[in-house]
Formats: structure tokens, sequence, C-alpha cells
């Protein structure tokens, strides 16, 4: 039972095509072994990769030698398999790499391929002019067509769409060898059944094959035999212009309808009925590069497919010629170019004569016409190198190219790998590059960790707000401001404040406009209390600047941010009737208190005392009484004008004690909430004690109890520095 099942097994296996090294996918040409009503190969035709190494896609064309239905075509499929053996090596043929056979199956394993009849369907050329595309495909496969029928010594015989295929590079390959035959063996045996072949049934012939049969190929010169391939191509390319056209009549092909001016007279050359007159290929070839093949995109392919013999210096130039061009057919930079760009790149040990910046520009221009698989696998440890190089000229280019290719690194790779790297041009004495750095910044913000940003960043942002270039200290808000979403919200506001209001000093006037900006795009990071307290005395210094474009914008920003304030403070609540009674009435106390403060105000009980009780009676024993009130003036009040009478010392001497006792009364009302009046009383008792004491102390004087004392000086200093200028410390 089990050597039953392995049979079966083994079988299906084989059937299946999974006995190969490759896994077959999607089936891509119906074969004659298929179920198709209208097959339009021999061969079943599938993509595959290879099960050694996944990543090699390929082509595999398949021939089923067992099956009933295949048995009128192996003798094609065999044909096919033997001559692409000995020819496929030839440019512009079907590049083949693995020949499999058993006993059941045939399998030609070829480079990644689509046949063109798709291609020409999907609209490859949407990206570039038609006819350039069709130009450069007829070119490449007049080139294969004339190695085959000289170098090769052999005829196609059946040229059509059926038989070209278009690999990943977007070049046109030449396949279809089921009736390729040596023009000196001339195998009778596989042109008698060439009508059998489904894609030469609905191709148009050559008319000495019409009116003399297959018989002729074996009875023609070798000249004659070859312009038969010349035909069929001429018909090929009247049907890539007119493919409205199924099988036009011989005189209708006389006529140009869609074609190129320029290629017009030689497909009609091409298509000539007499084969003395009619061009060969290779003559066809000769005479088109001359006019229809004298195009810069045909030039460009040619050279780029001899760069295996051209020197470093001749590369360069080649390469160089590429930035004519705006867009290739698809897959030709990614496949054709761009290998050959990184041997280059890498064969060069340093920079001289930018020759590796050059290079490296070329590629990071074209990303966008790579795969993403294409770039993960060759661009990538490309970039991740150069990052590494010193050379200034190549970080000006990783720099600037920075914005187009970060989206295909992760972000370990950006934090560990580039930003190490990167930050050091922050450092560097080239202001151009001291510039760069700073607007490379941008893309990679977001993929950076909050220590790289908060930190690193911030800490170079706040060195190069002093850089003695002006449009770097520009810049350099632009990049703060943009990346504000991205720092810590505990920080952000003081750093953005401190950095914005200093570049609103800055004697450069875009950095002055562009720090009013900076505040317009930063407000939501301000809550309105610090818009009232730090913000506006930031931004009104502004209101009166030299620059009258400042002072617009200042004015702008400044009513943004006080809407902002009054908005804010609309919803703040409103105070009750009764709270704002009482603070109404307490303010009109304040300022009737404040109202009494005055000379006018001030009335002596005792006529004869002078102000404050200083007077020539002194020693009497009234009593002088000073009351603050709001009286009208009279005889008894204060005359400003007399004149003070003469001093005794005695007299200052008691008079500054009685003054001492009532600053000691006064500084013990302080506290109290309201201050009625003052009373100094003195009797003449105390005074007379007080003068003698201090008669009898001269020679050692004594304070005497509540006496004036001096105060210590007031220990508080003033900070008038001015903010940090320097950088932003102790900010975040």
């Amino acid at each position: 039972m089990n050597f039953l099942a392995k049979t079966l097994n083994s079988t299906i296996g084989t059937l299946t095509g999974s006995s190969i090294p490759y896994d077959l996918g999607q089936r891509i040409v119906n074969g004659v072994c298929s179920d198709s009503l209208e097959p339009n190969s021999v061969w079943n035709v599938y993509e595959g990769t290879s099960r050694k190494e996944p990543s090699t896609r390929v082509t595999v064309f398949e021939f089923d030698l067992k099956n009933p239905r295949a048995s009128r075509y192996v003798l094609f499929a065999r044909n096919a398999f033997k001559k692409l053996r000995s020819l496929s090596l030839l440019p512009g043929i079907l590049n083949v790499v693995d020949f499999i056979e058993n006993d059941s199956f045939l399998y030609i394993i070829s480079e990644r391929v689509k046949p063109l009849g798709n291609v020409l369907v999907m609209g490859s050329f949407d990206k570039m002019p038609q006819c350039e595309f069709l130009l450069l495909g007829i070119y490449q496969i007049t080139v294969a067509l004339k190695y085959l029928n000289k170098e090769g010594s052999s005829i196609h015989g059946s040229l059509c769409k059926n038989s070209i295929f278009v690999n990943e590079a977007g070049e046109w390959k030449l396949g279809g060898f089921e009736l390729v035959v040596n023009i000196q063996e001339r195998d009778s045996q596989i042109l008698s059944q060439a009508f059998d072949l489904p894609s030469y049934q609905s191709t148009i012939h050559p008319p000495e094959l019409n009116e003399q049969g297959l018989d002729y190929i074996s009875r023609a010169s070798l000249t004659q035999i070859l312009k038969l391939d010349a035909y069929y191509l001429g018909f090929f390319i009247y049907s890539l212009f007119n493919s409205e056209v199924q099988r036009p009549d011989p005189p209708q092909l006389n006529k140009p309808n869609k074609l190129p001016i320029s290629l017009a007279s030689h497909v009609k050359k091409l298509l000539h009925k007499s084969p003395s007159v009619r061009y060969s290929v290779e003559e066809f070839l000769n005479a088109g590069m001359q006019s229809c093949f004298n195009l810069p995109l045909i030039s460009v392919s040619k050279q780029i497919s001899e760069l295996s013999f051209k020197s470093n210096a001749e590369k360069l130039e080649i390469f160089s010629s590429l930035d004519e061009f705006e867009q290739f057919p698809d897959g030709f930079f990614e496949y054709k170019v761009l290998p050959e760009l990184i041997t280059t790149f890498q064969s060069l040990l340093t920079n001289q004569d930018n020759q590796q910046s050059a290079l490296l520009l070329l590629i990071l221009k074209r990303v966008d016409q790579l795969d993403e698989g294409t770039f993960q696998h060759q661009v990538k440890p490309l970039v991740l190198r150069a990052f590494e190089l010193p050379d200034r000229a190549i970080r000006i280019t990783l720099l600037s190219s920075l914005p187009t290719i970060i989206n295909y690194f992760q972000p370990y790779e950006i934090q560990d790998r580039i930003f190490p790297n990167l930050v050091q041009g922050f450092n560097d004495t080239n202001s151009s590059i001291r510039e760069a750095t700073i607007k490379s910044v941008l893309p990679v913000a977001d993929k950076l960790s909050g220590r790289q940003v908060n930190n690193d960043i911030l800490k170079y942002m706040a060195k190069l707000q002093n850089d003695p270039t002006p449009e770097i200290r520009a810049n350099t808000i632009i990049c703060l401001s943009k990346i504000a979403s991205y720092m810590n919200p505990s920080s952000r506001t003081p750093v953005l404040i401190t950095a914005y209001s200093k570049a609103l000093k800055d004697p450069f006037v875009p950095s002055r406009i562009i720090s009013l900006l900076a505040f317009e795009n930063s407000i939501e990071y301000f809550p309105p209390e610090v818009c009232c307290s730090k913000v506006l005395s930031a931004i009104a210094p502004a209101l009166l600047d030299k620059s009258s474009k400042v002072r617009t914008e200042a004015r702008r920003v400044f009513n943004l941010y006080f809407s902002k304030i009054d908005e804010a403070a609309n919803q703040l609540p409103l105070d009750s009737e009764e709270t704002i009674h009482l603070e109404s009435q307490d303010s009109e106390n304040i300022l009737a208190r404040l109202d009494t403060l005055s000379l006018s105000g001030v009335k002596l009980k005792n006529t004869q005392s002078s102000l404050l009780g200083l007077g020539p009676n002194a020693s009497s024993g009234s009593t002088v009484s000073l009351t603050m009130k709001n009286l009208s003036p009279s005889s008894e009040s204060l005359n400003v004008g007399r004149p003070l009478k003469s001093l005794s010392n005695a007299d200052v001497e008691e008079n500054w004690d009685a003054m001492d006792d009532e600053w000691h009364y006064a500084s013990d009302c302080e506290d109290k909430p309201v201050l009625r009046h003052l009373e100094v009383t003195q009797n003449r008792q105390e005074s007379e004690k007080l003068k003698t004491a201090l008669r009898l102390d001269k020679g050692d004087p004594k304070t005497p109890k509540g006496s004036l004392k001096l105060q210590p000086k007031s220990k508080l200093k003033l900070n008038l520095d001015d903010d940090d200028v320097d950088g932003w410390e102790g900010q975040w």
C-alpha cells in the first residue's frame, strides 16, 4: 500500500512540475497542452521562483511529452529546447538559466518575463511616450534578429507578438524558437510542418512563401532566405502601430497609416514583395541608426548594455547622461541601470572628483521607480554605509535625499544607524552642512526616540540659535515649530517661548518674522495663563520694531493671542451681586483713608505747639494731640508759611525722644486694619528725667528704652540680569 502511495505521489509530482527545483505560480500563457480552445504557443508558461533562492524569480516553459494533445508538437518543442541551448547567449535572445528534461516533461527556465501581448494590453508605456517605448523595443528585437541571422547563421521563421517577451528590465527578448533552423542545414522536416504551429497560422507570410510554399526555403540562396525574417519583422512593426488591423491585404501594407514618419519608409522596404529589393535585417538596422533609431533612449540603452567593457571614467560619463530622462520603461532603471550604478560605486575607494556622490545622487533620485524589495536588498545597505563616510559631498547628497527614502527605513535603523551620524553635521564647520542637517531633522523626527528629540536635538538647536549664519538661525526656529508636537509636553512650553523670544531680538529681519509665525503656529501649546504672563510680553516689543513688516506681523499675532485670552476670560464665572457690593465698599473705604493722608487734614489741639509737638514751650505740661481728620482750616490749623523758631540742643534731644516713642507706637499699630488717630502724650516729669539722664551719661551714653534704633540694611537683592541668551539651559 505504501509503495502505491509513493508511486502515485511521484506521478502527481511529476505532472505538476514539483520534480524540478522551482515552484510554479500563475500560468501566463496557455499552450497546446492546456484546456484553451485557442492556444497561442506549444508551451504552458508559468511564473516561478527558485527553491534554492526564493528571491530569484523565473519563468518556466513547460511541455508535456505524454499528453495526447501534444503529440503533433513534440518536434517543435524539442527543436526550441535544442536551439535555445546553443543560441541563448546571443544579445537580445531570451536569457535561459536552466534546461530540464525527463521522461514526461521538457522545461526551459528563463529569466522572469511576460509575453509582449500582455505588456501592450497593460499599457506599460503610460509613463513615457508610446512611440519611444515601441521604437526601443523594435530596436532590441532587430538587434536580436540580426545576431540570430548573422552570428547564429539561423533564421527565426515565425517572428510575431507571441514569440517576443519582455523581461523585468523592460527589454524585449526574442523567443519562440520552434521553427529556428540553421541556414546551412535547413531542416526540411521542421519547415514542412510549420503551419501546424498556432502562431504561424495567424501570421502574414512573405509573398514568395505564399507563391512557392515551404519548399522555397530549401531552394533559396543564403541572401534570399535571410530576407524572410526581414519581411516578418516588417509586418510585426506594422502591426504594433496598427493593432486594430488583424490581417491586412498586401496593398494595404504599403500605406504608412499610423507609422512614424521616420520609420514608414524603412518598413515599406522591409515589406517589399521582391526579395532582391527588400531590406535584410542588418540593412534595416544600419539605416535605422541614422534615422528612426537615432534616439537618446536607444543610445543610452545600447551604452548600458556595453558597460562591462567600459572604464570607470567612461561609465560615469554614460551615467551622467541619465539625467536627461525623466522616465524610463518599467523596470529599466531598477534591473538594468541600478546594478551597474551600485557596482561602480562600490568599486571606487574614495570620492575623488565627486564620482561617488554623483553615483549616489543618481541612485537616490529614482527610488520612486524601484520596487520596495529592491530598495531593501540593494539600496538600503548602500545608504547606511554611505552615512558612515566622512565626505561632505556624500553627506549633502544623503541629507537632501532623506525625505524621499526615509519611509523605507525602520525606526530602530534610523535611531541606531542614521541619527548618530546625522547629528555630527550640527558641529560641522561648513554652514551648508549645518543647514542641510537642520532640514533633515523634519523627516526623521517622528521616528526618533523621546530622548533623541528632547535632549539631543534641542541641545543642538539651542546652540544653533547663536550661529553666525543668519539663515541657519532662521531655519532653527522653523525646525523647532515643526517638531514641537514631538517634544515632551512638560518642557515644550518654556523651550518654545525662550527660543521664539530670543529670535524676536535677532538682527536678521527674516528671523524675527519667522519667530512671529512660529508663535502663531504654536498657539495651541500655550495655555491662556502663559499667553498673559509670557507670550504677550515677548511679542509686545515687536509692535515698535524698526521693520514695518515685523510690526504688521506682530500686531496680527498679538491680536490672535489677545483673542485667545479674551475667549478664556469670557468663560470664567461672574461674581455675585453681594460680592461686588462688598468689594466696592472696601474699595471706597480704602480710598477715603488714603484721602485723609494730607497736611490739610492735620489739626493741633494746642495752638502754641509747633509741627509734630516741637515748640519753644517743650517743658510745659501741656498735652499735644495730633489727630488726622477731615477738618476745615481754622485759625488753630498749622500755618505752614510761618517760620520755625530756633531750637536748642536740649529741645532737639527731648523732641527726638518723643518722636521715637511715637514711631514705636505706630509700628505696634501697623498690623491693625484701621488707623483712626495718633496721639502723642508727654508729661514734664518724664521729660526732665530723660534730659537729666542724658546729661549725666554723656561719657558712656546708653540708648534709653524706646529710643530710635537703626534698622539693618535690607537683604533684598534684585537680579537684574537678562534672560539666558546663550541657550535654553534649565528649560527642560
